[in-house]
């Protein structure tokens, strides 16, 4: 029988994202500026939120 429960994706702190190399430079330089050092994220959660970061319009 299958179950129905949902497999938990694995989640990481922000200073493992930071060394993490399948980052850019970049990347890590908008990770430093966005995660909060207290929360734990997935890698789609985190590619998420530098999506979004790189798509917002420039204030001036």
């Amino acid at each position: 029988m299958a179950s129905n429960k949902e497999k938990s994706e694995p989640t990481f702190t922000k200073a493992q994202f930071l060394k993490a190399k399948s980052f850019t430079g970049l990347q890590k330089d908008i990770m430093r500026a966005i995660l909060d050092s207290e929360e734990a994220y997935t890698f789609d959660q985190v590619n998420v939120k530098i999506d979004e970061f790189m798509r917002k319009d420039v204030q001036q």
